[in-house]
């Protein structure tokens, strides 16, 4: 388990509510079939500036974070 999800847990967040994976592909496909106009990520940076770039190479977002 990683270890913001344990940090979860051990404040008493549901764990029905924690979706881990280490799947970029797999995270993008599970936003894109919610129904919702938000999602919240918590990674940590490098996931971060990793899941960024898939989403450049998509064209969801710019690269440049500026």
């Amino acid at each position: 388990h990683s270890e913001i999800a344990r940090r979860l847990r051990v404040t008493g967040y549901p764990a029905e509510k924690i979706t881990e994976t280490s799947s970029l592909e797999q995270i993008l496909k599970t936003i894109e079939n919610q129904d919702c106009k938000h999602a919240y990520i918590l990674a940590t940076y490098t996931a971060m500036l990793e899941f960024r770039e898939l989403l450049a190479s998509r064209q969801i977002v710019r690269k440049e974070m500026n």
